[in-house]
């Protein structure tokens, strides 16, 4: 049986501002929406995944991402809802197809300054054998 040796494929990128939890959908006149501030991030994280995967397909198979949140207060968010709001955002920028494909995920809190908040993405696939 032959393993397959060669190094993953591995893509890594930062996103400046402070990191968004996805709240559930928000109803009025009759449909449902997602505030603002939500899709401003989610538009910022899929901005950086396109510019980290320009000239890439996305990443394909089994995948294993780690996400480090650095938040400005130690107010109560929890770790998935950042984790859906940034990974919708990876998925919109083409940094993989769907996030199904995460096998492994781990996320990380950390409590900066405000001019030090942001959110740092890596992901790989992950080895088959």
């Amino acid at each position: 049986m032959r393993h397959n040796v060669d190094k993953p494929a591995a893509v890594a990128f930062e996103v400046q501002g402070q990191p968004v939890a996805k709240q559930s959908f928000r109803y009025g006149n009759g449909h449902g929406y997602q505030p603002d501030r939500v899709t401003a991030w989610e538009t910022a994280v899929a901005w950086a995944a396109a510019q980290a995967m320009t000239g890439r397909a996305p990443l394909s198979g089994p995948l294993s991402v780690r996400l480090d949140f650095h938040l400005p207060s130690r107010r109560k968010v929890d770790c998935d809802n950042l984790a859906k709001a940034a990974l919708d955002g990876c998925t919109q920028g083409g940094l993989f197809a769907d996030d199904s494909q995460i096998v492994v995920l781990h996320i990380f809190k950390h409590f900066v300054t405000r001019d030090a908040a942001r959110l740092e993405v890596q992901a790989e696939q992950e080895p088959t054998p």
